[in-house]
This record gives C-alpha cells, sequence and structure tokens, in this order.
C-alpha cells in the first residue's frame, strides 16, 4: 500500500493511498510542523498494520502565559 519511500511528509497528505513509515527499529517518531500557533481541537491517526503498542505523548514547548502549565484533560480514545 502507498508509494515508496515513505516520508514523513505522506503522512500528512491527505491521502488514504500514501503512509509514513519508520525503519524497523523502535523508537520511532514524526513531527508535525503546524507552520503557526494553532488551538487543537482534534488529532487522529489512523494506523496500518505496522502499529505503535505505546505512543501518545504530550511534549509542551512554549508557555502560553507567565504561569506553568495546566492542563484539565488529556483524553486518548480507541
Amino acid at each position: 500500500m502507498g508509494r515508496l519511500p515513505c516520508t514523513p511528509q505522506l503522512a500528512t497528505d491527505r491521502r488514504t493511498d500514501t503512509r509514513w513509515a519508520g525503519t524497523w527499529a523502535d523508537p520511532q517518531w514524526l513531527q508535525v510542523d503546524l507552520g503557526s500557533v494553532r488551538q487543537l481541537r482534534h488529532a487522529r491517526l489512523v494506523w496500518g498494520s505496522a502499529y505503535g503498542k505505546r505512543w501518545v505523548r504530550l511534549e509542551l514547548t512554549e508557555r502560553g502565559s507567565g504561569y506553568g502549565y495546566s492542563l484539565f484533560h488529556f483524553g486518548v480514545h480507541a
């Protein structure tokens, strides 16, 4: 399924016949640059047959205020 090589750009090309694939080793990661500060309301991952067993990570890189980070809910739903 999809073209080779499966480069990271293919993870966000909005096509269903392409994909990103990491090398055959752990760990792997994919970073998406949104281009500017944006409020996210939903994130969706569509896995192939080679999927991650443990994959949820939230990394905060810049505070939006003079206070520390404050998160009321971080939901992951299957």
